[in-house]
């Protein structure tokens, strides 16, 4: 004896205008405005067109309306949070860039102004600071090197930093 019934006929085009407002209301709910809602709605009612005839009219159809909807709608958010993280990752790293490239131009006008200054620099300060600063002499070496006495390579420097603190102050700021 088969108890089985063969399911009534399902017709999608009878649902769809009396279920399709409904979905487009529960979509909207999950998915917050109107326009994307009409979008979930709609392609839960494709999903169902592609289902076609596996869809058994006897059971609740509108609960596989619901269930369908719900996924768009859940895909959809998942969809947006990925592209927002995205988009912030590409925001954050194009920013990064930028500040890179201008930390480098700020280095490169720093380097330029330092080196003109130090070129603009009397020759004796020029030679005392760039023995001592960049070549890593003592005074007494410099000194020697120079023919000056050590106080006179010190004073020479003192004198060559505060002439590049003038000079550079205004790149400074």
């Amino acid at each position: 004896m088969n108890n089985h019934q063969p399911s009534a006929p399902f017709c999608l085009a009878a649902f769809y205008g009396q279920h399709f407002d409904f979905a487009v209301r529960y979509a909207q709910t999950l998915v917050g405005n109107a326009s994307d809602a009409e979008d979930v709605a709609g392609d839960a009612f494709l999903r169902m067109a592609e289902m076609g005839e596996q869809i058994d009219a006897t059971r609740n159809v509108r609960s596989l309306l619901v269930s369908l909807v719900h996924n768009r709608a859940h895909d959809l958010l998942r969809r947006r949070t990925v592209k927002a993280n995205a988009d912030a990752h590409l925001k954050q790293t194009a920013d990064r860039i930028a500040d890179d490239q201008l930390n480098a131009m700020v280095q490169r006008e720093t380097f330029r102004a330092l080196n003109e200054g130090i070129e603009s620099l009397a020759p004796k300060q020029r030679e005392a600071l760039t023995l001592v600063r960049f070549e890593g002499k003592t005074y007494g070496e410099a000194a020697a090197f120079m023919g000056l006495t050590p106080r006179a390579v010190e004073y020479q420097i003192v004198r060559a930093k505060a002439n590049l603190r003038a000079r550079l102050a205004p790149v400074a700021c």
